[in-house]
């Protein structure tokens, strides 16, 4: 029996767990999957670290701890500076907010403070004696760190989901010099992880020095959780979210400018403009972001009620499935994707779906979807109204499964040991 892979996992990013609905951003369901797959994974043997955010890695830990998948592999370093954090936190978190009127309470906080900010300077990074042995570190998120450079025959992976930031700085001006410092990490000498095709190409278009053969396609999945709901939990559903008998269109992001939804509501307005529709609505499910008062804006200036155009906010997952299920069609319509995860939660829902016909959007649903030029308005219109004809909902509906079962974590895991083996 050939000996297991040991695999170092910069589990850092996990850390975003304790910022609750904000924190489930698509870079945490990456990780939190590769990770989960790993773990049971019978050619892996995994290992846990934090290579350069000591207060992630500390609410890394907690999360660490709480699911039972991930309790009992080993975690590398500076366990006890993080228990030590993570208790003073806690502490020092409960009285955010809280009116400290009392010079006792006002001094109790300031001295909770500054022992939390004395256990962040005693981090030490990640130690290059601490991979000894390993035969793989994996950067689920952060930049590849320099310990890692120190260690002889170590391979070192990162996880890229996109370049967007850095191709595209316009839609996240203050995050680009970041992710610099990310993609620039990687060396010739490195392999990386791309979630899609797409991304593999701007990767290597944006770093020509790379080898492109040491850059790795390994697709994304759809939780188990997303499945095609019945008529019960869709009226449920329908109560809770106060969306009463009327068809709707659906749409699942965050409320940002990358997401595109003040072109969708344009489109939508033009598309109740000429066809006089009355009884069809729009629901854009997510958490607000940067681009949420220009949406509003865009609703009254086109006319539009609110009641119409729903923005419910963040909906957990689990009530997901009901709503991608019940949907007329889910609307995907973003600028740009490193892969477009919405997309195939809605396909394994069942839902017929409108997206983007070129980039990651068009390759993830490779002809099963009803492609739209995603800038232009008119266009998305037209998908709104085909979609409403019902042998073309039914065929993308029929697409949609065939599309999403041709992906699953088991291929993506197999395909990423594959990576790994493939530096050997």
């Amino acid at each position: 029996m050939a000996p297991k892979l040991e695999v170092a996992f910069d589990a850092s990013v996990l850390g975003y767990a304790q910022y609750g609905a904000a924190g489930r951003t698509g870079v945490f369901r990456v990780a939190d999957a590769f990770a989960r797959e790993l773990a049971r994974h019978p050619e892996c043997a995994l290992s846990f670290c934090g290579a350069e955010n000591f207060r992630m890695w500390a609410s890394a830990c907690d999360y660490l701890q709480d699911e039972a998948a991930f309790r009992k592999f080993p975690r590398l370093h500076y366990n006890n500076p993080a228990r030590v954090y993570r208790f003073l936190g806690r502490l020092f978190y409960e009285l955010e907010g809280e009116p400290l009127i009392s010079l006792p309470a006002r001094a109790y906080r300031k001295s909770l403070g500054m022992a939390l900010r004395g256990v962040e300077r005693s981090f030490q990074p990640l130690q290059a004696t601490a991979l000894e042995g390993k035969h793989i570190y994996h950067s689920s998120f952060f930049a590849l760190p320099e310990a890692s450079r120190r260690v002889k025959g170590l391979r070192r992976y990162l996880t890229v989901c996109d370049v967007i930031n850095l191709r595209h700085p316009e839609f996240n001006p203050s995050g680009s010099k970041y992710f610099q410092r990310v993609i620039e990490s990687l060396t010739p000498d490195d392999w990386a992880i791309a979630i899609s095709e797409t991304t593999k190409q701007e990767l290597c278009a944006y770093r020509p020095d790379l080898d492109p053969n040491r850059v790795f396609v390994v697709p994304l999945a759809a939780s188990n959780l997303f499945q095609p709901a019945t008529d019960r939990s869709i009226a449920f559903m329908r109560a809770h979210q106060e969306l009463g008998e009327r068809p709707y269109f659906l749409s699942v992001c965050t409320v940002d400018r990358r997401k595109n939804l003040e072109g969708l509501v344009k489109a939508f307005a033009l598309w109740v403009k000429e066809t006089g529709n009355t009884d069809t609505d729009l629901v854009l499910c997510g958490a607000h972001g940067d681009s949420t008062n220009q949406v509003r804006e865009q609703i009254v200036s086109n006319g539009l009620e609110r009641k119409r155009v729903k923005l419910p906010g963040y909906v957990p997952d689990v009530e997901l499935p009901a709503l991608y299920a019940g949907a007329l069609a889910f609307v995907y319509v973003s600028f740009h994707e490193g892969f477009g995860l919405p997309v195939l939660e809605a396909m394994q829902c069942g839902a017929p779906v409108i997206t983007s016909d070129s980039g990651a959007l068009a390759e993830v649903a490779q002809g099963a979807a009803l492609g739209v030029q995603v800038r232009d308005p008119r266009s998305i219109a037209e998908g709104l109204e085909k979609i409403r004809n019902s042998e073309v909902r039914a065929r993308c509906a029929q697409a949609s499964l065939a599309r999403a079962a041709e992906f699953s974590w088991q291929r993506s895991a197999d395909l990423l040991l594959r990576a790994y083996k493939a530096s050997e």
